[in-house]
C-alpha cells in the first residue's frame, strides 16, 4: 500500500497516536545500547515511566513514555506531543499491541472482489486516495464488504501510474475467460467458414501439402476472431464473472477508511492482523517498491505471520512487455497476409517481421526493471526506505526489530532468503500462459489456411499435414519457442550500449538470431509439409519438445481467473 498507508497519518500531524510512544523509546533505548536483542521482559527494571497494558496474552508489550532529557536524539521533537497523547489515551488498549502481535479487529476487516477493483476501467487503482474529494475518499468504503479473511492482501506503492497494475492485473486473472472465449469464438467462425457460411474475399493462398498443390480462397475469419477476442477478452473478463465468486481481496483504498481519522489510524495500525488473515499476498512491484517504508512493513509482517503461504512477487513490466508482443505480433501477421495472399512471395512475407526490431529495442528498456529488482533485493536496507512521518518509522522499526530481532537481522533476510524466494517465486520469466496468448494470432491465421484447404477439396491427408506442421508445429510451439529466446536474449543484453549505435547494434543482434530461428522453424516445415504425413509430424513433435523444455513443461503453465 506504500504511499497511502503513511499519508493516511499526513492530515494528523501534532496527532501522533499513543501507541507510538514505545516505539520511540525503544528506538531510543537501541541507540544508547546499541544492541536489540528483544523486547524488555514484564519483570525487568525499566523505569515508573513504563506502563504495561494487559490484553490477556503472553506476548504482551510495553509502552514506554518517553523522558524528558536534556539529550538531543532524532525523536526528541516529538516527545512532548507523545507524553500529551499518552495521557489522553491512557485507559485505551495501544493498538500498536495488537499490530506487532497479529491480532485483528474483526469489525474493520473488509474486502472487496478482485473483478470489481478491475470495472469501469480500473478506477480504484488509478488514483491516490489523496487527489480525491472528500465525498469520494468517503464512498470508497461502502464498495468492500466485511470478511474473515482474505484470499489475497494486494501489495503496491501508489507512486506507480494505476494504468500498469491494472494491466498486470488483467492479465493475472482474466486468463481463463480469454481462454474459453477463445475456444468458443474461434471453433464457430471456423466451424461456419469451412460450411461456406460466411462470406468470402477475393483471395488466395498458395498450400503444397503432401503432394496436394493449389491456390486455395483464403478468407482470415479465424485470425480476425482470434485477435479481437483475445484483446476485448482480456479487457473485459472483470465483467465475465459474478463477483460473488471473485477473490476477496484486502485493497488499502476500500479496505481502510479514508475519512474517519480514527477508524483511518485503526486500519493502519491493524495491517499486521490483516496480513495474518491473508491466504496471500501479491507484490505489484515496480521500481518505488522497496522505497516505500509500509511496503517493507507489509513484506516483513506477511512472511512472520505466515510463513508458509505464498508470497507472490508480480514485477508489473512483464505484462507490458506481453501487450506489445500480442499487438505487434497480430500486426505482423496481418502484414504475412497481406503479402503472401497478394504476391505469395516467402522473403517478402518474412519482412513483416521487420515491427519485431523496434520490439526487441523497446523489450530491453522495458527488462532493465527486472535488473533494478534484483540489485534492490540484493542491496536493501530499510533505513533507506521512506515515510512522510518519523512516528511511523518509529512504529515499523518497533514492529522488525520485535518479529526478526533487530533492522539489520531483517535487512539480512531480506538480501538472502527472502530474495531467493521472491525471485524464483516471481513471474519475471516469461509464463507459458503468456507465450499462449502471443501466439493466438498466428496460430489462427494458420487455422485459416486449412480451412481454405477444406474449402478447396484437399484430401484428408493433406489437411492433416497443414494442421499438425503448419498450425501446431511452426504457428503455436515454434513461435512461442523464438518469442522465448527473444525474451531471454532482451534479458540477458538489457544494458544499454556505450552509445546509441552501440546500443541499436544489440537490439538488431536479438532481432537477427530471432528472425532467422523462425526462419530456420518455416522451411523446414514447408520442406518436411510437402514430403510426407510423417515427417510433418515429426516437426510438430519436435517443435512441442523445443518449446515445453524451453519454459520448463508445465511448471510455469498457470492461468489464474478472477475466481
Amino acid at each position: 500500500m506504500g504511499v497511502n498507508a503513511s499519508s493516511c497519518c499526513e492530515n494528523r500531524e501534532g496527532q501522533v497516536p499513543a501507541e507510538v510512544v514505545g516505539a520511540v523509546r525503544y528506538s531510543e533505548e537501541k541507540e544508547d545500547k546499541d544492541d536489540l536483542e528483544s523486547f524488555p521482559s514484564q519483570n525487568s527494571h525499566l523505569s515508573q515511566h513504563t506502563v504495561w497494558p494487559s490484553f490477556g496474552s503472553e506476548h504482551d508489550l510495553p509502552i514506554v513514555i518517553p523522558r524528558r532529557s536534556s539529550r538531543r536524539s532524532k525523536h526528541s521533537s516529538l516527545s512532548s506531543e507523545l507524553e500529551m497523547v499518552v495521557a489522553s489515551m491512557s485507559s485505551d488498549l495501544p493498538m500498536v499491541q495488537r499490530a506487532i502481535t497479529f491480532q485483528v479487529e474483526e469489525a474493520l476487516a473488509r474486502g472487496i472482489p478482485v473483478a470489481s477493483t478491475l470495472r469501469d476501467f480500473g478506477y480504484l487503482w488509478k488514483t491516490s486516495p489523496l487527489e480525491l474529494e472528500e465525498d469520494s475518499r468517503t464512498n470508497l468504503w461502502s464498495k468492500a464488504q466485511p470478511v474473515r479473511s482474505f484470499d489475497v492482501f494486494f501489495s503496491h506503492t501508489w507512486r506507480t501510474p494505476g494504468r500498469r497494475k491494472v494491466l498486470s492485473l488483467l492479465f493475472q486473472y482474466g486468463g481463463r475467460t480469454v481462454g474459453v472465449n477463445l475456444f468458443v469464438f474461434v471453433t464457430l467462425v471456423v466451424l461456419l467458414s469451412a460450411r461456406g457460411m460466411l462470406p468470402m474475399v477475393e483471395l488466395t493462398w498458395p498450400v503444397n501439402a503432401v503432394g496436394f498443390k493449389a491456390s486455395c480462397p483464403f478468407t482470415p475469419w479465424a485470425y480476425l476472431t482470434g485477435t479481437l477476442t483475445t484483446l476485448i477478452s482480456l479487457f473485459m473478463s472483470p465483467y465475465c464473472i459474478c463477483t460473488r465468486c471473485s477473490s476477496k481481496a484486502f485493497l488499502d483504498v476500500v479496505s481502510i477508511h479514508q475519512t474517519d481519522k480514527t477508524m483511518k489510524q485503526r486500519g493502519v495500525y491493524g495491517l499486521g492482523g490483516f496480513l495474518s488473515i491473508s491466504q496471500e499476498m501479491r507484490v505489484l512491484w515496480s521500481a518505488p517498491y522497496l522505497t516505500r517504508l509500509w511496503c517493507v512493513f507489509e513484506l516483513a509482517a506477511f512472511r512472520k505471520a505466515n510463513p508458509s503461504r505464498p508470497l507472490n512477487l508480480k514485477p508489473l513490466f512483464v505484462e507490458s512487455q506481453v501487450l506489445l508482443l500480442m499487438l505487434t505480433s497480430g500486426l505482423c501477421c496481418g502484414a504475412y497476409i497481406a503479402v503472401r495472399t497478394g504476391h505469395g512471395i516467402i522473403v517478402l512475407a518474412n519482412l513483416a517481421m521487420a515491427p519485431f526490431l523496434i520490439l526487441a529495442h523497446t523489450n530491453r528498456k522495458f527488462m532493465r526493471e527486472e535488473k533494478q529488482l534484483t540489485e534492490s533485493l540484493e542491496n536493501f536496507d530499510v533505513k533507506d526506505a521512506e515515510c512522510h512521518l518519523e512516528a511511523d518509522r518509529a512504529f515499523v522499526s518497533l514492529a522488525i526489530a520485535s518479529w526478526y530481532g533487530s533492522e539489520e537481522a531483517f535487512n539480512e533476510y531480506v538480501r538472502g532468503p527472502l530474495r531467493r524466494e521472491l525471485l524464483a517465486a516471481s513471474g519475471l520469466d516469461l509464463p507459458m500462459s503468456y507465450a499462449l496468448l502471443i501466439a493466438v494470432s498466428p496460430f489462427c491465421m494458420a487455422i485459416d489456411v486449412v480451412v481454405s484447404m477444406i474449402v478447396a477439396g484437399a484430401p484428408v491427408d493433406a489437411v492433416l499435414a497443414a494442421f499438425i506442421s503448419l498450425g501446431l508445429g511452426v504457428t503455436l510451439f515454434w513461435s512461442m519457442f523464438c518469442v522465448k529466446v527473444m525474451w531471454s536474449l532482451c534479458s540477458r543484453w538489457s544494458s544499454p550500449g556505450a552509445t546509441r549505435v552501440s546500443d541499436l547494434s544489440v537490439s538488431l543482434l536479438i532481432f537477427l538470431i530471432t528472425i532467422l530461428l523462425m526462419a530456420a522453424g518455416s522451411g523446414a516445415v514447408n520442406y518436411l509439409m510437402s514430403v510426407s504425413l510423417v515427417g510433418a509430424m515429426v516437426v510438430g513433435v519436435l517443435s512441442a519438445v523445443f518449446t515445453c523444455a524451453a519454459y520448463g513443461c508445465v511448471q510455469h503453465f498457470s492461468v489464474t481467473d478472477v475466481r
